[in-house]
């Protein structure tokens, strides 16, 4: 802790099923710069409702030039199940070593009601969470990457975050904009 001040405001609580999501304004207020712009809710406030889903960019876009791009997460099966340094295997590593190809895994964390974990992705349908986890993450690509992230928790909730933020030519957040409980009649859609 730096001594800066976070203020939390609850507002509201949804609930559906088991779930509840808390809406409240949050405020960190480590003073302001001449250039900052306010919030849709005021200076250094920001509405939380639903959650989020973010990444940090390790080399290139996973999706665009990175390694779900690229069949660079097949290479495990070359490393892991060969003897020998084949010319195929050659290639993809020289293609590595010469930053061509990018090799590091971009690092996604989920933000919900029920959960907030962090994952790379081991193929465009597969997660390897950061904490033991069994819920099921898919990506809806498109001509511009990820266009949404879905997630199915363990108790068998759907959370689709499809509100893109584009940072850098890329998608960089992705905002919650529906929760599907076990039950038809458990839906919240964020707008």
């Amino acid at each position: 802790n730096v001594g800066l001040a976070e203020l939390s405001i609850p507002i509201f609580d949804i609930k559906i099923g088991e779930i509840t999501i808390p809406i409240k304004l949050s405020a960190h207020l480590g003073g302001n710069k001449v250039g900052d712009n306010a919030s849709s809710v005021g200076q250094s406030w920001t509405l939380i409702a639903g959650g989020s889903s973010s990444r940090m960019v390790k080399g290139k876009p996973d999706e665009i030039e990175g390694v779900l791009s690229n069949g660079i997460y097949n290479l495990d099966p070359y490393v892991y199940g060969i003897s020998c340094l084949t010319d195929e295997l050659k290639t993809k590593l020289d293609y590595i070593s010469i930053n061509t190809d990018d090799n590091e895994r971009d690092i996604f964390t989920v933000n919900s009601p029920t959960k907030n974990n962090s994952f790379v992705m081991t193929s465009p349908t597969k997660p390897f969470w950061q904490k033991p986890d069994s819920s099921k993450i898919s990506l809806t690509l498109g001509g511009t990457g990820i266009e949404a992230i879905k997630m199915t928790d363990e108790m068998g909730n759907n959370f689709t975050y499809g509100a893109r933020e584009v940072s850098g030519g890329y998608g960089s957040v992705w905002h919650m904009t529906e929760i599907q409980g076990k039950k038809p009649t458990e839906k919240v859609v964020f707008t």
